[in-house]
């Protein structure tokens, strides 16, 4: 995870099923885009502390009960 200014980042090795993902954070109450690897966040700045603490929940429920490296390369020749 990092952040710069208002924008913070969720990065992890790979990320698959993408719809399915953005399904889940939507059912947590939280509107959040995955791309390629990452989930950013860019909370506008007055959002009250309540949604934000709501915001990094879904994060990190949503998350955790994933596996998010990438899939072994098998090359058969």
């Amino acid at each position: 995870m990092r952040s710069r200014g208002a924008i913070g980042v969720v990065q992890v090795e790979a990320l698959t099923e993408l719809e399915t993902l953005r399904r889940q954070f939507v059912d947590a109450g939280v509107w959040l885009r995955p791309f390629g690897d990452c989930v950013y966040v860019t909370p506008p700045l007055n959002l009250p502390d309540a949604l934000i603490q709501q915001m990094c929940s879904a994060i990190v429920d949503v998350m955790s009960a994933r596996d998010f490296t990438a899939p072994e390369l098998t090359i058969s020749g």
